[in-house]
């Protein structure tokens, strides 16, 4: 008797447990506390370093001046590091904003592209007799 007792409350146990809902994925369960270095290089690449904590998302983004995304990538939980190189050579000038968030902290760069004015070149040569 005790047997079939105690098989039917594991066998209720394991139902009860099947049946209840799942997490809800709208939003991060947890925040990543996160650091950022962005800085231009010489040769016109964005460089992104970001170093965060295990669990939570970071959303990276960036933006032109009407809001569209040139570039968006979201780091996982599982990342804790991410190293980027964004070639800004392709873009058109003007200012672009580097848009990082973890759901509740954002951290905004705003970032300047111009592309050089080439300047013509004259040279004159004089021959002497």
């Amino acid at each position: 008797m005790n047997r079939l007792a105690t098989t039917l409350l594991l066998t209720f146990l394991v139902n009860l447990t099947m049946a209840a809902p799942l997490p809800r994925r709208d939003r991060p369960t947890k925040l990543a506390h996160y650091q950022v270095g962005a800085y231009v290089s010489i040769r016109g690449k964005l460089v992104v370093n970001i170093d965060k904590e295990l669990g939570g998302e970071v959303s990276i983004q960036l933006l032109d001046q009407q809001g569209n995304a040139c570039f968006n990538r979201t780091m996982l939980q599982t990342e804790t590091k991410t190293r980027l190189q964004l070639d800004l050579s392709e873009l058109a000038s003007g200012t672009y904003t580097l848009k990082l968030s973890n759901g509740l902290d954002v951290v905004i760069r705003e970032i300047s592209v111009s592309t050089p004015v080439e300047t013509p070149v004259y040279r004159s040569v004089t021959v002497i007799p």
